[in-house]
């Protein structure tokens, strides 16, 4: 059921739908802190919606592959940093490889 998941956190948190967000993005901020990397700053960006034709926009399957594309860069990174950040011979193995 969508939103019963929060509904109930709150009962025993007494956390809002906008405090889990919060914890979150402090969450992914102190995870890429570690390994040098920056949470991009998007408070002084300002949406607006697009109107239909407008010429100076790029087509919307052009926005959602570059976004993709820009995630892909982000989590390529992050994983780069965090293999560089561990000692040698700390990755942690699943255990069907250590098991077989």
């Amino acid at each position: 059921m969508p939103g019963r998941r929060v509904l109930n956190s709150r009962k025993w948190t007494g956390k809002t739908l906008a405090d889990h967000k919060a914890d979150r993005v402090e969450f992914v901020r102190q995870l890429l802190g570690k390994v040098g990397m920056t949470f991009p700053e998007t408070d002084r960006l300002q949406i607006t919606p697009v109107e239909p034709g407008d010429q100076h926009c790029p087509p919307r399957d052009q926005l959602i592959m570059d976004h993709i594309a820009q995630r892909t860069r982000w989590r390529a990174e992050l994983t780069t940093r965090q293999l560089a950040a561990s000692p040698p011979g700390a990755q942690q193995l699943s255990a069907m490889q250590t098991a077989a």
